[in-house]
């Protein structure tokens, strides 16, 4: 039932075109925005900002009622939990999936124009990520106003370009 609790993404994990965006996109996020180095300057520097008095008004105002649950004012529990995150989610996604090892790949651009992996915004133009070998990633070459894309380092024209991810795979797209 799509109405339970994870009902609607459990659906959407049978949609074989959504759970490969689903993997390639967690894989971005956890290897570039959401690294342990990321968390920890964004919980310690939103930390800062909030003065002790206004926690402690917050603690009365709101109690928890969870026996494992303590206030930390450091951000220190969240800092811990942030440290070994990225691995576990990587390790549960390769279970749940039936995923194979991770392999390092770069995708960049040659000249005016971008590429997005599974629509994806990528954090640059020559982009280094760890993906699943066995998870096809979809390409899709951007042109920027006045350039043309001419295809890919791999000879192909198609656009959107389906590749399979292997170890030291690099692939650009090429503008003119």
């Amino acid at each position: 039932d799509s109405r339970a609790p994870g009902g609607m993404l459990k659906k959407l994990l049978e949609n074989p075109d959504f759970k490969r965006l689903f993997i390639n996109n967690a894989c971005i996020l956890l290897n570039s925005y959401l690294t342990y180095e990321k968390v920890q300057s964004t919980v310690q520097s939103m930390m800062a900002t909030i003065p002790s008095s206004e926690q402690q008004r917050d603690e009365q105002r709101w109690p928890r009622n969870q026996a494992n649950f303590k206030w930390d004012p450091s951000g220190n529990t969240l800092i811990a939990f942030a440290k070994n995150r990225s691995e576990t989610l990587k390790k549960e996604m390769a279970e749940r999936f039936d995923l194979e090892n991770e392999v390092s790949v770069t995708i960049g651009a040659s000249g005016n124009g971008s590429v997005l992996v599974d629509n994806m915004k990528l954090p640059s133009n020559n982009y280094q990520c760890k993906f699943f070998s066995n998870n096809e990633l979809q390409l899709t070459a951007v042109a920027s106003a006045g350039a043309v894309f001419t295809g890919w380092s791999d000879g192909s024209t198609e656009n959107p370009h389906k590749v399979t991810p292997t170890a030291g795979m690099t692939i650009t797209a090429q503008f003119r």
